[in-house]
């Protein structure tokens, strides 16, 4: 017997249930196997490997109702699939998850989404998370192939980076990619690896530089710049790095097609003004004569500093 089924508003003939005789414990939750009688066919191409012909229905994950699904969009799938767990979450519509573990997630409806191969529990997220590892967390924003514990992480876009204990926001839309945070606030965009920084000890510049795009092609190009208060350096083309290979690197002759004329001419990848700003940034302080906020409190309790 399956469970109290669903009808859907435009398809009268699809229906959401679940198995009672399929049933799961999950850490104090009681999930049963979604069902969905007769599917559309989108939902099929979708989830072709959830598809029973003989019976013509679709078996999907475990959940703890069927009530929130529907299949009333012709454009998109709303569907668990059945390699996935949903917990004490409700998955927004025009949503579908799959692959994916969600316990205790609340989710912000951005329209349109995906839960794909992630593993989420007790956050806040968008409905748009991709190979991610995300627990007690808030993110309002697009995350993929990223590990996030303990963050709130609000308009930002976070891509291939680890995040823990960091707060991390942008007034309209910022990109965080291969980054390394820990214990960081900072607004903005920001890639690379950087820990105990407080709000504004983390600086970016633009710098310009120049590119072989071919002949007749724009050869103007920049990448972002970032610098927290020990002179650490990263930068959105070279990741983690240093005054000297960056200053090696813009110091390098390319030879360039100037838009409009197509005649190769040879110069330095960063210009004057670009070279300058970064002659002129602190050196790093080596790491072995850091102090971590952890060793600042070891040296209060053992009464060394006030």
């Amino acid at each position: 017997m399956r469970g109290l089924p669903m009808t859907t508003t435009d398809n009268a003939n699809s229906v959401f249930s679940f198995d009672e005789h399929d049933s799961l414990d999950y850490n104090g939750y009681k999930l049963y196997r979604l069902v969905l009688e007769n599917p559309p066919e989108h939902f099929i191409e979708r989830f072709p490997d959830d598809f029973d012909a003989n019976r013509n229905i679709m078996v999907g994950g475990y959940v703890e109702s069927a009530d929130n699904f529907s299949c009333d969009d012709e454009y998109h799938v709303h569907w668990v699939d059945q390699n996935s767990i949903v917990a004490g979450t409700v998955i927004p519509k025009k949503t579908f998850v799959e692959k994916s573990i969600l316990e205790n997630v609340t989710f912000i409806d951005k329209g349109p989404g995906r839960i794909i191969e992630t593993l989420a529990i007790d956050s806040t997220l968008a409905n748009n998370m991709i190979r991610s590892d995300i627990r007690n967390s808030d993110c309002n924003s697009f995350v993929s192939d990223s590990t996030i514990t303990n963050s709130s992480i609000k308009n930002v876009q976070v891509a291939e980076s680890t995040i823990d204990n960091s707060t991390l926001y942008d007034k309209s839309r910022a990109y965080v990619h291969d980054a390394k945070l820990t214990n960081v606030t900072h607004d903005g965009p920001l890639v690379g690896t950087f820990s105990d920084m407080k709000r504004g000890e983390i600086s970016s510049y633009s710098i310009d530089c120049a590119i072989d795009r071919g002949p007749y092609r724009p050869t103007d190009d920049s990448f972002l710049l970032f610098q927290d208060k020990n002179g650490h350096i990263a930068t959105s083309r070279h990741g983690d790095t240093t005054k000297e290979l960056l200053l090696s690197a813009l110091n390098e002759r390319i030879t360039i097609s100037p838009n409009g004329t197509g005649r190769p001419i040879e110069r330095k990848v960063g210009n004057d003004k670009s070279i300058s700003l970064i002659k002129s940034l602190t050196d790093e302080v080596p790491s072995d004569v850091l102090l971590s906020s952890s060793d600042l409190e070891n040296l209060v309790e053992d009464g060394l500093v006030q």
